[in-house]
């Protein structure tokens, strides 16, 4: 059990990463899923005429297709099973459906194209290859488990073998293509945490001073007065307690503009900028050393 467990949860967080990594895309997916069906069956149907078309598997093809062009207005209760359908729709309205018609149209050239264009938009939209290889060898099992039940054989009448190594130098390359793409976006990712990360922590330090500053400050004011004391009445404070003031409230700022400096170089790196080297100074590190112990 606990080894179904850990396995439906790495599948889950796999498939979240999917519709992730797809997010902006998905209604575009969905609207050119829906629009696409439609239009090749006129194109082959009526401009280049294949012997086998179904009106019926396209229609029910793009009703399968909406869901991911209203994927931005589901709730958030919808959205728990989206990746799980996510994955059946991608399942379905790929590799099943393009093997299928291939199959009913005896293998000819034009549904080999089009089966091999449909497996590459499926690999550019789906970022694991893994689940993509997954897809198409259920994708193909069930469309020819489906042609057989239906037809009782699977033909291969226009079949021409030498396209299989351009299937396969295709399916690799653009698993290459996609690993690549793959891993920048990581790269970018990565990075993007790691400077937030860098980030919070060069605001806490300026944050922790002014919140030191803030209670010293208390310390130093007179206490607060009581609620039924007159508005026009006057609290006495000593020199030295003003001056003391003055200094954490300073001591305080410098911390703040200390944190803004070291924000602002990293925020320049990050857009291509370089840190002007002409005021840089050689400094004493024990000096360093002894002003920072100092400062804290």
């Amino acid at each position: 059990m606990n080894t179904i467990s850990k396995f439906n949860k790495k599948l889950n967080r796999k498939l979240i990463e999917i519709v992730d990594h797809a997010d902006p895309n998905v209604p575009l997916i969905g609207i050119f899923a829906v629009t696409g069906y439609f239009m090749f069956y006129i194109v082959w149907k009526y401009l280049i005429p294949q012997p086998y078309e179904n009106l019926g598997l396209r229609t029910a093809e793009a009703l399968i297709a909406v869901p991911l062009i209203l994927y931005h207005f589901l709730t958030s209760s919808l959205r728990k099973f989206f990746p799980v359908y996510f994955l059946i729709s991608a399942l379905l309205m790929i590799p099943f459906f393009f093997f299928f018609m291939m199959m009913k149209n005896e293998w000819s050239q034009v549904w080999m194209m089009s089966a091999l264009a449909g497996t590459m938009l499926m690999i550019f939209f789906i970022s694991d290859w893994l689940i993509i290889a997954l897809l198409t060898l259920f994708g193909y099992a069930l469309a020819h488990l489906t042609v057989k039940v239906l037809d009782g054989e699977v033909l291969y009448t226009h079949m021409d073998i030498s396209y299989l190594p351009i299937y396969l130098f295709t399916f690799i390359g653009s698993f290459v293509l996609n690993h690549q793409k793959r891993v920048s976006y990581d790269a970018q990712l990565s990075l993007i945490r790691s400077l937030g990360g860098t980030i919070a922590h060069e605001m806490r330090n300026p944050l922790s001073s002014v919140t030191c500053s803030i209670e010293t400050i208390k310390d130093m004011l007179p206490k607060r007065p009581t609620s039924g004391a007159e508005s026009e009445s006057t609290c006495n404070i000593t020199c030295k307690s003003l001056n003391n003031i003055h200094e954490v409230i300073d001591l305080g700022s410098k911390s703040i503009r200390r944190g803004n400096k070291i924000i602002d170089s990293i925020l320049s790196s990050l857009d291509g900028g370089e840190i002007d080297r002409a005021h840089f100074r050689y400094h004493s590190s024990e000096k360093s050393i002894l002003a920072a112990i100092e400062r804290d």
